[in-house]
């Protein structure tokens, strides 16, 4: 009986890493600010994606013009509420750390490098 209960808790234990990767994809999608002023853009546009099950974000930022979009592996939190971090590579600038929540379709977060504070609806993208 003990060698049952023994492997029964092993194969919970294994299991739990696959368990674990279940995703939320109510998340996904396009959060942005980004317009136009005259003949300049300004804003930022984060796309939250998953590719085998891992998150992504595209990220691009304008500011008069727009910067090449970056993808960027990132880290969803599955509680309430969901969270939103990843790290912006340093040749993008000097963004940094990322995290943000989602809540009532809006991401709302900061760029920790710069300070900068995001409130970014989901909604098109500003290239559509």
């Amino acid at each position: 009986m003990r060698i049952v209960s023994v492997c029964l808790m092993a194969a919970f234990i294994t299991m739990l890493p696959a368990m674990a990767t279940v995703i939320d994809t109510r998340a996904s999608g396009v959060y942005s600010n980004m317009h136009h002023e005259g003949l300049r853009t300004y804003g930022i546009e984060i796309f939250l994606m998953y590719a085998d099950k891992i998150p992504f974000v595209l990220l691009q930022v304008a500011d008069k013009v727009t910067s090449v979009p970056v993808l960027i592996r990132a880290k969803m939190s599955s509680g309430v509420p969901r969270c939103l971090d990843f790290d912006v590579p340093k040749e993008f600038g000097l963004w940094g750390h990322f995290h943000g929540v989602f809540e009532n379709q809006r991401l709302k977060g900061t760029f920790e490098g710069n300070q900068t504070t995001v409130d970014l609806p989901r909604q098109k993208s500003f290239w559509q």
